[in-house]
């Protein structure tokens, strides 16, 4: 139940992991994605306003592993906001699935409709979390560039909000010594 930091280079098609340097953030690419409740929001733009961003790609409303770790996000959600960061939930599923998902959960975070996957393509996930992966968890600076990842199968337990925390204080240097155990 770790986190890596801070690449997640063989997700990304476009990146050469031999390329990648591991002390510098990968920058990920922007995207706009129609909302559950029929706006739009544009990453960059949401970023902007936040320290951090903590992007879930989920597969969507029949997925139970989704459902806990998107009910566990809803209940730090304001130990999250301490800390600067903003959730984004992005499912691979239509607008009506993923408005009942946000209704019957109660979140507050901004759920995106990724229906067609093409975000999650671009960010190297898509075939992952159509086969190996309930959901992918990851922790972006304002400036859009990866800082930490965390894939979950099936069979991992929900990451609890306390370890996306501890996430987020490592990558802004402001964790302290101990630290949350890989």
């Amino acid at each position: 139940m770790s986190f890596s930091l801070p690449v997640l280079a063989p997700f990304f098609g476009n990146s050469s992991p031999s390329a990648a340097d591991p002390n510098e953030p990968q920058s990920l690419p922007d995207f706009i994605l129609p909302t559950a409740d029929g706006g739009d929001m544009r990453l960059s733009e949401r970023a902007a306003s936040y320290s951090t961003v903590v992007l879930i790609f989920h597969r969507g409303y029949d997925c139970t592993g989704c459902r806990a770790q998107l009910a566990e996000l809803q209940s730090g959600y304001n130990d999250l906001r301490i800390e600067g960061a903003e959730v984004l939930a992005i499912g691979l599923d239509d607008q009506l699935n993923t408005q009942r998902l946000a209704q019957q959960l109660g979140v507050r975070f901004p759920m995106l409709v990724d229906a067609t996957g093409v975000v999650a393509s671009s960010y190297g996930l898509r075939d992952a979390l159509e086969t190996d992966f309930t959901n992918a968890i990851l922790i972006l600076n304002g400036d859009l560039q990866l800082l930490a990842t965390r894939l979950a199968t099936s069979t991992d337990q929900t990451l609890p909000v306390e370890a996306i925390v501890d996430a987020i204080r490592e990558a802004n240097g402001t964790g302290d010594a101990g630290g949350t155990a890989s």
